[in-house]
């Protein structure tokens, strides 16, 4: 979340595509201690990237999402959900719901 600055719409909406994938491959380097130029790699990659973000798409639409925020867990919107909750709010609505999808 203290990333997020960066990447909202008015930061990012005048850059080209590759500068956005770099601005994300700073931030999982930064966090997730892979290369960035690895990061910047798989980004781009359809089966690893693209393709199970838009399978995550579909899944939320068919769910009833019609705009954001929506909180879709294991297939099912999640009501009452709020964008600034933090681990412990949801670890605590997380047994409600059933385990994410595979």
């Amino acid at each position: 979340f203290a990333q997020q600055g960066t990447f909202e719409n008015s930061p990012t909406a005048a850059m080209p595509r590759s500068k956005v994938l770099e601005l994300f491959a700073g931030i999982a380097e930064q966090s997730c201690k892979v290369r960035k130029a690895d990061a910047v790699v798989r980004m781009q990659d359809w089966s690893i990237a693209t393709f199970p973000a838009w399978q995550e798409v579909q899944i939320g639409i068919l769910s009833g999402v019609t705009g954001t925020p929506k909180h879709v867990i294991g297939s099912e919107m999640v009501e009452d959900a709020e964008s600034e909750w933090g681990v412990g709010e949801w670890q605590a609505r997380l047994p409600q719901n059933k385990a994410p999808h595979p």
